[in-house]
């Protein structure tokens, strides 16, 4: 079953301006949105810089961080039958 305790936005509508959005920007908010009873956090728009703020927001809050780009990454890589870990993308990447 799936089960959204929030869920915020930025209000941003268009790549070009979500491209601007820098990464410290995106933890800080991604920060301030944070609930306690998440078990994770999910941050979605393939625009975003999130990449760059995974591992201090992991670090931080205490729980998985997934967002959109890691995820595809992720797939991807899968798909294409390779298994490596990496340890610099969040816990997705460095343990599945």
């Amino acid at each position: 079953m799936f089960f959204s305790s929030h869920m915020q936005g930025l209000g941003i509508e268009k790549d070009a301006d979500m491209v601007r959005v820098t990464p410290e920007a995106i933890l800080e908010f991604a920060l301030s949105v944070d609930r306690p009873e998440a078990e994770a956090l999910f941050i979605s728009c393939g625009a975003l810089r999130s990449l760059d703020v995974i591992e201090e927001l992991e670090r931080r809050l205490g729980k998985p961080v997934v967002t959109s780009n890691q995820a595809m990454m992720w797939d991807c890589l899968r798909l294409a039958g390779i298994a490596d870990q990496r340890d610099d993308y969040g816990i997705l990447l460095r343990e599945h």
